[in-house]
């Protein structure tokens, strides 16, 4: 492709991207962060501002993964208290993350479906949400999901080793923004075998988890010197995944007794008497595990009917729910043209590649359906399934 025709369309996809979620900003300007950016992640970083380092109420703490606060420390400390100038960020960063779905969907296809995607991407309602309103370490994630499944897709087409470490380090970031990339680079392996393996393919990979593993190094090293456990991912409550165990799943009378459940007392759980937090993970998850025993030993159909359920709820529930019937609307209508568009891809334009993208998806829908389905936790591989929809519409 001519270099001109790419900056133009570079160039307008970000101005679109732009554009929109300034004018979102200012409309919402005085709407609140996400209570999990407010309750979990400043809190944290309003202590190291204090110089009270990683923690909470003078406690030290590893309930969060550690970049998205360290972003918000830079922001605040340089431009103040608040969080005006993180909302800017956010938006760069957004916008630049549609720049890089064009040049996926390019690598994958052809120009003119890549700027349908790049645009769609730009234009996706809970994106511009929650960069440029309600700031949280999805803006962050989703950029470093976006830019590692481009490096591997470039690894996957030239096998070229600065691709498979460039890889590697950009999902270590990715996992010290959110524990949610922790397993993923097991996928990433997953796809290149199928793909079929050379001796050099090997070594890539083998660059791909060493880089990664050396990015992610630091957060588990300071864990096990300031606990004595040697933990990679977030020791925040799993409460959301005891939750999600249950056969009365969220229903409105289920919402306001999540603490008082006759499961939790069994155990002897009181929050106050729980020696840490990674106690209370423990306790969360042994009571989730029970749960879905008990629903298999009592009918192992209730317990599919529950993961329907999640899976269908992770399309559309929000926290609020105040949003849940639009966000129906709108992914329901996304998600049949994405699945077509994955097939076009595979059968008219034989793209190995969009397999790739497709266990970034599936990751999270496995992951999201075991634990909590918000559609929050769903909207960093939004950008993949954007990328396959304009395909439904391409006849090669």
């Amino acid at each position: 492709m001519h270099k001109t025709h790419l900056a133009r369309d570079y160039l307008y996809i970000f101005l679109i991207a732009l554009l929109i979620r300034c004018a979102v900003l200012f409309i919402f300007s005085n709407e609140p962060p996400t209570t999990d950016t407010l309750g979990a992640y400043q809190p944290i970083a309003q202590s190291i501002i204090n110089g009270d380092g990683y923690s909470r109420k003078g406690i030290l703490t590893a309930t969060k993964a550690p970049l998205f606060v360290l972003f918000l420390v830079l922001m605040q400390k340089f431009f103040g208290v608040g969080f005006f100038a993180s909302r800017i960020a956010f938006i760069f960063i957004d916008s630049l993350m549609c720049i890089l779905v064009y040049q996926l969907a390019k690598l994958l296809g052809d120009r003119k479906t890549a700027l349908s995607a790049g645009i769609l991407t730009g234009l996706y309602p809970p994106l511009i949400w929650f960069s440029s309103v309600k700031i949280g370490s999805e803006t962050i994630f989703t950029f470093f999901l976006v830019l590692c499944c481009l490096l591997l897709v470039y690894a996957s087409i030239h096998n070229k080793s600065y691709f498979f470490a460039g890889a590697g380090c950009v999902l270590g970031l990715a996992a010290l923004t959110r524990s949610a990339a922790l397993f993923l680079p097991f996928f990433v392996c997953l796809y290149f075998f199928l793909k079929s393996g050379t001796k050099k393919r090997n070594m890539n990979l083998f660059l791909f988890l060493l880089f990664f593993l050396l990015i992610l190094s630091p957060w588990p090293v300071r864990n096990y010197m300031v606990f004595n456990r040697i933990f990679a991912g977030e020791s925040r409550d799993t409460a959301s995944i005891y939750v999600g165990s249950q056969s009365d799943f969220l229903t409105n009378t289920h919402q306001r007794r999540i603490f008082s459940n006759q499961r939790l007392k069994a155990l002897s759980f009181n929050k106050n008497q729980v020696k840490d937090e990674f106690e209370s993970r423990a306790l969360y998850y042994k009571a989730a595990i029970s749960n879905y025993i008990e629903q298999w030993d009592r009918n192992p159909l209730s317990l599919l009917k529950l993961y329907l359920k999640k899976f269908v709820m992770l399309w559309y529930y929000t926290e609020s729910r105040r949003w849940d019937i639009l966000m129906a609307l709108l992914n329901f209508s996304i998600l049949p043209f994405s699945v077509y568009g994955f097939f076009v891809l595979r059968s008219k334009f034989n793209c190995r590649e969009a397999l790739l993208l497709s266990f970034f998806v599936i990751y999270f829908i496995i992951g999201c359906t075991i634990m909590f389905p918000l559609v929050r936790y769903m909207v960093p591989v939004m950008p993949f399934l954007l990328i396959f929809a304009p395909f439904s519409f391409r006849r090669r």
